[in-house]
């Protein structure tokens, strides 16, 4: 059997039994998380597989009911460190430190470009430490789930489908003009929490979603999980490479907030005529099409779309093949 295109790391706290679905992600190598606590501050550290040249590096940590008040990740490896941007649980915390900058890894010795919630590897890297830490309550209970991929690849379409999944359709342009742009990662997540019942005011999520130090800066993923987190939903993210493993989620229900990318003339009927990154909500994959709410249409009865099945798999897996994936939060949270 030749390697899957993704390695899925899966890093459990002691007590994490539950907190991560066991359908989103069957095909993790699991390992145990040791948090160690000095004070209102813990960490943990997990060694990473040989990181080669190209690869995309996606962290995600899982939070069950034990929330810590912000936590930070960190690549290391000999001679260099990549800090992703920090996470605060509580609105309320300021983001103490320089800005995190998507070009940080830059100068860091050529072996990886850092980005605000990623690590992209421009030179294979050995031995390479991810590190979580923050404040507050540890996080006893979290999994720390990591996706390796390929940045590019050349999606194979295996012709798995799944049913369409009625999900709500919100428009990221009914908003004010000087964010309506900016917004559809949480408005995307609005819509699949809306699915699920929780139907939240879309502007004043997504306005709790802008990054303090990144103006009109949205779309940062576990940013987006942590406002997620406080409105009732666990989640993370991860790397797809086969329409077979989301066709697997959308079956058992679990609409899919998909990264796509692509070039004008190439994704038919899309509302924005070409983009360099733009989140749309995945609840279908028929023969020929897929069912998809696009937040860029104009307005929300136009949401809803059909729209070329190889096009939007090549628009979605063809670079990065990332998605959220979100589902009810345990009743009992810490907010100690």
């Amino acid at each position: 059997m030749s390697k899957p295109l993704t390695t899925l790391l899966r890093f459990d706290g002691p007590d994490a039994a539950g907190v991560l679905p066991p359908e989103i992600a069957t095909r993790a190598v699991r390992a145990p998380l040791a948090l160690r606590e000095d004070g209102a501050a813990w960490r943990a550290e997990v060694a990473l597989p040989r990181l080669e040249s190209g690869e995309l590096v996606v962290p995600s940590l899982v939070l069950g009911a034990r929330l810590p008040h912000r936590y930070d990740l960190q690549f290391r490896w000999p001679g260099a460190a990549i800090a992703l941007a920090p996470i605060a649980l509580r609105r309320e915390l300021t983001l103490d430190g320089p800005p995190a900058r998507m070009d940080a890894a830059g100068a860091q010795a050529g072996r990886a470009i850092g980005g605000l919630d990623c690590m992209e590897i421009v030179d294979s890297i050995a031995d390479c430490v991810l590190e979580v830490s923050g404040t507050g309550p540890a996080p006893h209970d979290a999994v720390l789930l990591i996706s390796i991929r390929a940045r590019r690849i050349d999606p194979v379409d295996t012709s798995a489908r799944a049913p369409d999944l009625d999900v709500p359709g919100r428009s990221q342009m009914s908003h004010g003009a000087e964010i309506a742009r900016h917004i559809c990662s949480p408005i995307s997540l609005c819509m699949v929490m809306a699915r699920a019942g929780t139907h939240l005011e879309s502007e004043a999520f997504a306005r709790a979603s802008e990054h303090p130090h990144h103006h009109k800066l949205f779309g940062l993923w576990p940013l987006n999980l942590a406002r997620a987190r406080g409105a009732g939903f666990s989640g993370c993210i991860r790397i797809f490479d086969d329409v077979t493993e989301a066709a697997r989620l959308l079956e058992r229900g679990y609409p899919l907030v998909t990264s796509i990318r692509f070039e004008a003339g190439t994704l038919p009927g899309a509302p924005l005529p070409r983009t360099s990154g733009h989140l749309v909500v995945l609840r279908g994959l028929g023969a020929q099409d897929v069912l998809v709410n696009d937040p860029a249409a104009p307005d929300d009865a136009a949401v809803p779309r059909r729209y070329d099945r190889a096009s939007f798999l090549k628009a979605w897996l063809a670079d990065r093949g990332v998605a959220y994936v979100l589902w009810p939060a345990p009743d009992d949270t810490e907010n100690a």
